[in-house]
């Protein structure tokens, strides 16, 4: 798709599509690098990283998001510059062949990533699909301008066609930049540890409830965090230092009631345990 766009761009004297190329090419690198993280989310905690590598995903989309918005101001600035200096000439004719061969290729990846998706529920393959259905869908709408502008080319509104390009991108990078503002939103909290959804929240605290109602009466401290595809949940339960629980078995069997009450809850739920009696440990997250 990169190698198309910028031999396209050239021949056409399209800055639009050069643009469409720039992005083509700038996800193929980023893709190379998804899949290397893909594979690290996968894996158990080594030496280095103790704690697993789930951090690794809405740090990675963080940074693809920053750079495809840094990417859209500079092209927003050049299409501006362009628009003030009388536009840019063009030929119409192949952007359309273009912008068609762009469609076609990306609507069979979208489908190619939809069934990755529903297969492994990855947030960067999900990124990668929605980024794929909108890349298709602004080509398109760019392919029909190319047609009118072709059409234009024999009428009164000739004058208007060097325009054409860099109103285009400017309506490009208008529609492509919520996608990668919303990317860096989330991923943004998921990097600052930020909490999941509260109706995420209020799940864990009725399954909890509901699942293991001797721990009712008893001070809890639920903490949770969401890292890309997985959400992890720190309990603290508070027993007083009367109560009856006191050998190791008694408090792992009262850990895998809690586990399994959370149970389907989400695909990567993992849950940390503890059972204590000093209400400070609880209050401030500690566990020594």
């Amino acid at each position: 798709m990169a190698g198309l766009g910028f031999g396209f761009a050239v021949f056409a004297r399209s800055d639009a599509i050069m643009l469409d190329g720039a992005f083509s090419l700038i996800g193929f690198c980023i893709t190379l690098l998804a899949m290397r993280v893909a594979a690290l989310v996968e894996q158990p905690g080594s030496k280095t990283f103790q704690f697993g590598y789930a951090h690794f995903e809405p740090l990675f989309n963080l940074g693809r998001g920053l750079i495809i918005l840094i990417l859209c101001v500079f092209a927003l600035v050049s299409a501006v510059e362009s628009m003030l200096q009388g536009g840019r000439p063009l030929d119409p004719g192949l952007g359309a062949i273009y912008a068609g061969i762009v469609v076609v290729g990306s609507l069979v990846v979208v489908l190619l990533l939809s069934r990755a998706v529903r297969e492994t529920r990855s947030p960067t393959l999900q990124l990668d699909r929605q980024s794929w259905l909108l890349d298709a869908m602004i080509t398109a709408g760019v392919g029909i301008a190319f047609v009118i502008g072709h059409f234009l080319e024999d009428t009164s509104f000739a004058h208007l066609v060097p325009y054409l390009d860099p109103a285009l991108i400017a309506i490009l990078v208008l529609v492509l930049v919520p996608q990668p503002l919303s990317a860096v939103w989330q991923n943004l909290g998921d990097v600052l540890l930020m909490a999941p959804d509260r109706g995420m929240q209020a799940k864990v605290h009725d399954r909890i409830a509901a699942g293991v109602p001797d721990l009712a009466e008893f001070p809890q401290y639920i903490r949770m965090v969401r890292l890309g595809r997985s959400v992890f949940v720190k309990i603290h339960v508070v027993l007083p230092e009367s109560h009856p629980l006191e050998r190791v078995g008694q408090m792992d069997e009262l850990r895998r009631d809690i586990v399994r009450a959370l149970d389907g809850l989400h695909p990567r739920l993992q849950v940390d345990a503890m059972v204590t009696s000093d209400l400070h440990y609880a209050e401030t997250g500690h566990t020594a």
